[in-house]
């Protein structure tokens, strides 16, 4: 998406990862509108050329508040990214308030403006709708059920509406940040990114047109050892061990080359059945993984695919076409060998 001129609004956009997105959303030379609750972070918001809104998205009143904030405007770009904590705790009734305030603000809100303000979206040539999750929504904290929860949730609405508007010019991201450093997780110990990565992360993302965002890091840095072994210790088993030998803390750059070749038998008998016979060679070469590999996979069945082979799950995913009839079925086994240097 190309964000030059094009009308944004940004929740949550006065402080930490909003904050970060709104500015560098502006000096891509997109027009900028943020919310907040903070009087006078919005004012130093407005000092800097911002148009602000005042609202707080756990109430209806703030949730009306942002959609006539931009009524009458060109919107292009929404993104939900104002978020709350939660102070609940499982024995404790006093906080369910707490985790109704943090349900109305991270999953309640950002429904409401997808809803409402989505023909306005509709109505630009080019708009994008981007849904600021939480890798939490995938390995859940025990200490912040709640907060876990509302990020799930508003990633499984995300990659519904996602395919409910396929096929029209409004996309769906979704930006999924690691642990960052904010005022919402100034309390918490460990490595964090920063804010400004993180949103360098998102808005490079929205311009280049990617569905999912996964901002992070290699390295401690990018917080593996910590998700695994909470969740590990989420469902009772041994923590991991091995973590000493990570890498260290760097950009990830890896240049993936793999050719396959395909040898097709004909059909069987004169009949639709046929197998094939897919070898493939290829290299990764970089610091996360450096390795020569090899390998083969043979297939047997019925309308065999004319494509080469099953997809494999990679970094990079596959660039395999898939070419399909009607109907077909096949049986398939492979086999793939490494030498690996890194």
């Amino acid at each position: 998406m190309d964000v030059r001129g094009k009308l944004a609004l940004v929740t949550g956009g006065s402080d930490g990862i909003g904050r970060e997105i709104a500015l560098q959303l502006q000096a891509a030379g997109a027009d900028v509108i943020v919310t907040g609750r903070s009087v006078e972070k919005l004012q130093a918001m407005a000092a800097l050329g911002f148009g602000t809104i005042a609202g707080d998205l756990s109430t209806a009143a703030g949730v009306d508040a942002v959609v006539g904030g931009v009524a009458g405007k060109p919107l292009a770009l929404l993104v939900n990214n104002a978020g709350v904590g939660s102070e609940y705790e499982l024995d404790d009734v006093a906080t369910l308030d707490s985790a109704a305030l943090c349900i109305r603000t991270n999953l309640d809100a950002p429904i409401a403006l997808c809803t409402r303000l989505l023909p306005k979206l509709r109505a630009q040539p080019e708009a994008a709708i981007v849904n600021v999750t939480s890798g939490l929504a995938i390995a859940p904290r025990a200490g912040g059920s709640i907060y876990c929860a509302t990020k799930a949730g508003l990633r499984s609405y995300t990659q519904a509406i996602r395919h409910l508007l396929k096929d029209s010019h409004v996309r769906v991201i979704e930006a999924l940040p690691p642990v960052v450093e904010t005022n919402m997780t100034a309390g918490r110990g460990g490595k964090k990114m920063s804010a400004h990565d993180c949103a360098a992360e998102i808005v490079h993302g929205i311009r280049t047109g990617k569905s999912e965002v996964n901002a992070g890091m290699v390295g401690p840095w990018a917080l593996g050892e910590e998700i695994q072994n909470n969740y590990h210790r989420l469902i009772n088993v041994r923590t991991a061990k091995g973590w000493e030998h990570q890498v260290k803390n760097e950009p990830g750059l890896n240049l993936i080359f793999e050719r396959k070749w395909r040898y097709r038998t004909g059909d069987l008998l004169g009949t639709s059945w046929a197998d094939d016979f897919i070898p493939n060679a290829g290299f990764r070469l970089g610091n996360v993984f450096t390795y020569a590999n090899a390998g083969f996979e043979v297939r047997l069945g019925y309308r065999l695919p004319g494509d080469f082979g099953t997809n494999l799950i990679r970094p990079t995913g596959d660039s395999n076409p898939q070419i399909r009839f009607p109907f077909n079925v096949f049986a398939f086994a492979g086999f793939d060998a490494r030498a690996v240097a890194r």
